[in-house]
């Protein structure tokens, strides 16, 4: 599993509001053992994208999730954008 959560912080460090998930990703590939983003070329403002983000999983496999820019959206949108973010796996 790999999530991104959302929170917010002042620059004194107080915590502004509740942690929630804001992106998740379920994988059959045992534990997420390290997670880096794409360090060149994964944004892409034509694509919509955030950027790339690799997952190595304890199966010894290595998945690539195509972060959509529009995951940030706290409406009934969320849910198709984790879709179409599943659907762009790739091993």
């Amino acid at each position: 599993m790999a999530e991104l959560i959302n929170y917010l912080f002042t620059h004194s460090g107080v915590l502004v509001q509740t942690p929630t998930l804001a992106f998740g990703a379920a994988l059959d590939a045992g534990p997420v053992w390290d997670m880096q983003w794409c360090p060149l070329g994964g944004y892409s403002s034509s694509a919509s994208r955030l950027g790339v983000l690799a997952l190595a999983c304890a199966s010894g496999d290595v998945h690539l999730l195509s972060i959509p820019k529009s995951f940030l959206i706290t409406d009934d949108r969320r849910s198709e954008n984790a879709q179409a973010a599943c659907d762009n796996i790739k091993r």
